[in-house]
């Protein structure tokens, strides 16, 4: 007879911690969210650059090596 009710208060308590993992990982995105707003920190998608911009990054850092 107890059986059913200890599964019962078993997914309950395990349903209340995915909640709350859920819940401290929205509140961890949205600090760090505010951090890089504040550090004004940019992200950039590196690996959809057109060719242009990556030859201008290459020619910039060829020609600093180059001067070293």
């Amino acid at each position: 007879m107890l059986a059913p009710v200890g599964g019962i208060v078993l997914l309950a308590a395990t349903l209340v911690m995915v909640l709350k993992l859920y819940q401290q990982n929205r509140q961890i995105a949205d600090d760090l969210q505010k951090i890089k707003e504040k550090l004004n920190i940019v992200e950039t998608d590196d690996f959809n650059l057109p060719n242009e911009v990556i030859e201008e990054e290459l020619e910039r850092e060829w020609n600093e090596h180059k001067n070293e």
